[in-house]
């Protein structure tokens, strides 16, 4: 049986209450035969009450990564943001990829180029996300002490061997 709309949000809900939509609708009919008022203050209590634990899970996620910020990791501003002069940033940076590039106490200059001109300055409370940028590859020696050493088709030991390195 189906939920009676087309919104399945309320889906996630009632797993961390440990409830179903089967249970909803037992507990709907077994009000309506003793023809009492449903009580639902508790479950919209304990609902606003875990929406208020995640979303302050999700503050203190991105405080953290906004203090780990680096130059060249990509972030999203905030709707409605403004530059930390106050003046309205235009609609196409929010949907621009921006790289950080200078990294105050209080402020971020960003860019939609890694590298190149400027399109603003924010202040940090104005970032919504933070995406850590991989560092590029850095070439390294390596000693092989195996006597051959195996060049497989991918990072794995099951993968084809594709060529041979031998000790020497």
């Amino acid at each position: 049986m189906k939920l009676g709309s087309n919104h399945g949000d309320v889906l996630t809900w009632f797993k961390k209450m440990g409830k179903t939509m089967d249970d909803v609708r037992n507990d709907v009919a077994a009000a309506l035969e003793k023809d009492k008022p449903i009580k639902v203050t508790s479950a919209i209590t304990s609902a606003k009450s875990s929406a208020k634990t995640a979303l302050s899970s999700a503050e203190l996620v991105l405080k953290s990564a906004i203090a780990g910020l680096e130059e060249g990791d990509m972030i999203t501003l905030k709707p409605k943001s403004t530059y930390y002069t106050g003046k309205i940033i235009p609609d196409w940076v929010f949907k621009a990829v921006l790289y950080a590039r200078k990294i105050k106490d209080k402020t971020v200059t960003f860019s939609t180029l890694k590298e190149g001109a400027v399109t603003g300055t924010v202040y940090k409370e104005a970032i919504a996300s933070v995406t850590k940028q991989k560092k590029p590859f850095s070439p390294y020696i390596a000693r092989i002490k195996a006597d051959a050493l195996n060049i497989r088709a991918a990072a794995d030991s099951k993968s084809k061997v594709v060529g041979t390195v031998y000790k020497g």
